[in-house]
């Protein structure tokens, strides 16, 4: 169960059940399940998110074979959990996963190394390329978010918004990514609109409360341009 107090200041606390473990049965119906989900719906994305339980016998084989089963499916594989646990998926599964969802925080944690500016930023995320997956979406709070690939480096950012609730903002942002992300191969132009949506998807999320949105709020100007490289990176409430 997880839980999030928003006082009258919009200060936000949020207290995070921890998963219990599994067994290694468990752990592969779980897997299994996710496996027939994908291909029931003919789905474009899987994404593993969130925390990770502690498996008896370890993770890794259950979790290899759902991966190759769902890629069999035409389905790519994201990854959304914090630096310890994402840094371990990609050590064994780096090359089945095509994105990565960290924030600043989490990818400082999975890189190994303080992320104090945008060059620290890119170098963190190509460090975890170098482990397979094939982009990294770097979401940094009010300053934006990053998408980090082989193929382009590009920072969105959104015009000033009344921030009341961060939590879920990443989850929004990497919603609105996903929405539009149809192509590995997608042209430049293609890659902008999708970091452009998820930009605008996360912007509004922060501007309400409640976890489901009681009122719709304008999507918001976002400007999409190379990172700039000796640009500091100011302290931001994480989003979950």
């Amino acid at each position: 169960m997880n839980t999030v107090l928003v006082d009258g200041a919009g200060v936000t606390t949020n207290i995070n059940e921890q998963p219990p473990p599994l067994t290694a049965a468990e752990w592969e119906a779980l897997c299994d399940t996710a496996e027939a989900a994908v291909r029931d719906i003919n789905a474009h994305w899987l994404v593993i998110g969130g925390s990770f339980p502690e498996v008896e016998g370890g993770r890794t084989a259950a979790l290899n074979r759902m991966l190759a089963a769902v890629s069999a499916e035409g389905a790519r594989v994201c990854v959304d959990s914090s630096g310890p646990v994402l840094r371990e998926i990609l050590e064994h599964h780096g090359t089945q996963v095509d994105l990565v969802k960290p924030n600043v925080e989490e990818l400082a944690d999975a890189a190994g190394m303080p992320v104090t500016t945008q060059a620290d930023l890119v170098t963190a995320a190509e460090e975890l390329l170098g482990l397979g997956v094939n982009r990294a979406l770097v979401t940094a709070g009010a300053q934006g978010m990053f998408l980090i690939g082989s193929r382009s480096r590009l920072w969105a950012r959104s015009g000033p918004v009344p921030v009341v609730n961060t939590t879920g903002a990443g989850d929004a942002a990497l919603a609105g990514f996903l929405s539009q992300d149809r192509s590995p191969l997608a042209p430049l132009s293609a890659v902008e609109r999708s970091l452009t949506q998820a930009m605008a998807w996360g912007a509004s999320a922060v501007q309400t409360a409640a976890a489901v949105p009681t009122r719709i709020v304008p999507l918001p100007h976002v400007e999409v341009r190379e990172p700039d490289l000796d640009a500091s990176l100011t302290h931001a409430e994480p989003e979950n």
